[in-house]
């Protein structure tokens, strides 16, 4: 049969055929289309990490470099070993200090409450549709 053939021409079989096998074409260009998207978003996202990756290295770095200078800074006024205590120790304080605050607000955290609620609210309707 031509392509060309007019839908009359066709039997009601023929015209489910083509249906079937043009909604199976758009659905396998779709998926297609949704793969190179996400290949692309991949790729994409990849490079942000990467990017973050490398600028956490560079705040580390500094941070080191920082830590030094202050050190050095402080040894015009103390010893050098007191200078890297003082370091280490303002570090020691500053970590505690984001533990305690990390802890509170983890122990804030309740869960999906409105959820529960919810799904209370749907148990009780059901059971006392049921009875």
């Amino acid at each position: 049969m031509s392509v060309g053939a007019r839908a009359s021409d066709q039997s009601l079989g023929q015209l489910v055929s083509n249906v079937t096998t043009n909604v199976s074409s758009i659905v396998r260009l779709e998926l297609e289309l949704a793969k190179a998207e996400l290949a692309t978003q991949a790729k994409q996202g990849a490079t942000g990490v990467a990017m973050f990756v490398v600028a956490a290295f560079l705040a580390l770095m500094a941070l080191v470099l920082g830590s030094f200078a202050a050190v050095y800074g402080f040894e015009h006024v103390m010893p050098l070993w007191a200078a890297f205590l003082v370091v280490a120790g303002i570090y020691l304080v500053v970590g505690g200090l984001l533990a305690f605050l990390g802890a509170r607000r983890l122990r804030r955290i309740r869960g999906p409450e409105r959820a529960k609620a919810q799904i209370d609210l749907t148990k009780d309707a059901l059971t006392h549709r049921s009875s």
